[in-house]
């Protein structure tokens, strides 16, 4: 089931899966692997990265790089900045 989500080709809704479950080793993984030209809501993307910052932190700065990204779409700007000033400020 978790190689399932990790597959998923809606990349946010397999991504909830193995956060939901919580499989925090395989949901990094995803991120790293199929996070180019991806999208996730920033909230979500704050929410998780939560999770996911003290033991993966170069998959935490990547999702809040696709959050910010998406504020930015949204042109809600002071979420985009403090997405990228909390990914800027994550060493990998």
């Amino acid at each position: 089931m978790l190689a399932y989500a990790a597959e998923h080709p809606d990349f946010e809704k397999g991504l909830a899966l193995l956060m939901a479950w919580p499989a925090l080793p395989e949901a990094s993984q995803m991120i790293m692997d199929r996070a180019e030209q991806r999208q996730i809501a920033p909230e979500r993307a704050e929410a998780w990265a939560a999770k996911l910052r003290r033991r993966f932190p170069a998959a935490t700065q990547r999702l809040l790089h696709l959050g910010a990204a998406a504020a930015r779409k949204q042109r809600a700007l002071k979420l985009y900045e403090r997405l990228t000033q909390e990914a800027d400020a994550i060493a990998p």
